[in-house]
């Protein structure tokens, strides 16, 4: 509820203030002057923090849906018992590592609080604006030890589990053949060694990567841990980051619409008699729908959740399906 009033009220913003910009050129007597006088300098600046918010709580809530990204084909390979363990240990992770960012954020937030600074052009307090750091690590900490205690009663996780991906010999042999006989620099094991072993427990890819990070800054560096919440925050303070959740709004508009399936029954129709025609079908579908939405997640989203169960149902080989939508987004985007 809160995520999407959060986006509604961006999309209306930024929609009211690109009308304002483009309609104060237009040189009608009277009208200009008016929208001239109004001032929506504070329009960017609030959708940033109202989109900083949204990514926190957002956050959370894929936590609770289970939509994080994570490398689970070690973990589905193993034994019942030893799947449990590996599992159990990933979820209770996540919970350390959002409740140690919760941490840190708390502190740092109570820190500004008695520096009274003010944002630049709403001159809103920034503890106030900050405290979406805290509420969004805690929520998501809260949600790793609920998915974890759910897990250890029932056996059954936020997200459905997947298939146990079988290699094929020639992807392992060339795999091997590809790192024999080079030379591996002693930055790439102590940086990310650690951050491999952790994505093979299961955890979430952005999980693994802040524990690694977390252990170097504390370890290795006199990096201020003031400056880990920080980081959190003003790495997504950017206005152009905004465009993102737009593109994939626009794309779930599309989609939802009735566009997506009018295009892949077009692509069908022009390439679908061909050999292998519904994955080059897909890659025409992409490649429409990337040039209208602009935004490579977008489309995957909108293009395979129609293709990918088309494709296992017309017998094509399981693992080559889910590989060949991103690949196919991001060339057409």
């Amino acid at each position: 509820m809160v995520i999407t009033f959060l986006m509604a009220a961006a999309t209306l913003i930024i929609f009211v203030a690109v009308v304002h910009r483009y309609s104060s050129g237009l040189p009608i007597p009277g009208v200009q002057d008016f929208l001239l006088s109004l001032n929506l300098g504070w329009a960017q600046e609030l959708c940033i923090y109202m989109f900083i918010w949204m990514a926190k709580i957002g956050a959370a809530y894929g936590v609770r849906t289970g939509i994080h990204v994570g490398v689970d084909v070690m973990v589905n390979a193993l034994t019942s018992e030893w799947r449990k363990k590996f599992i159990i240990f990933s979820l209770l992770a996540g919970a350390l590592f959002t409740g140690t960012v919760g941490t840190f954020a708390v502190r740092f937030v109570y820190e500004l609080y008695s520096t009274e600074q003010v944002s630049a052009d709403m001159e809103l307090p920034m503890w106030l604006v900050y405290m979406g750091l805290p509420i969004g690590s805690y929520l998501m900490c809260f949600r790793f030890l609920q998915a974890c205690y759910r897990f250890i009663r029932t056996g059954s996780l936020p997200r459905p589990i997947t298939p146990r991906w079988k290699a094929s010999k020639p992807w392992k042999s060339c795999t091997r053949k590809s790192l024999r006989g080079k030379e591996v620099s002693h930055d790439y094991r102590l940086y990310f060694r650690p951050a491999h072993r952790l994505m093979l427990t299961g955890m979430p890819i952005s999980i693994a990567l802040g524990l690694t990070v977390l252990t170097f800054l504390f370890t290795m560096t006199q990096v201020p841990i003031e400056s880990v919440a920080l980081k959190l925050f003003t790495g997504i303070e950017k206005f152009e980051i905004m465009a993102i959740p737009f593109f994939i709004l626009a794309g779930n508009f599309l989609t939802h619409g009735g566009v997506a399936r009018r295009m892949i029954a077009f692509a069908t129709a022009c390439v679908g008699h061909l050999h292998g025609g519904l994955g080059l079908a897909g890659v025409l579908a992409c490649a429409l729908f990337a040039a209208v939405s602009g935004s490579s997640p977008a489309t995957v989203v909108a293009i395979g959740s129609i293709l990918l169960p088309a494709m296992v149902a017309k017998a094509s080989p399981s693992a080559l399906a889910p590989a060949s939508s991103p690949p196919r987004a991001r060339s057409a985007s």
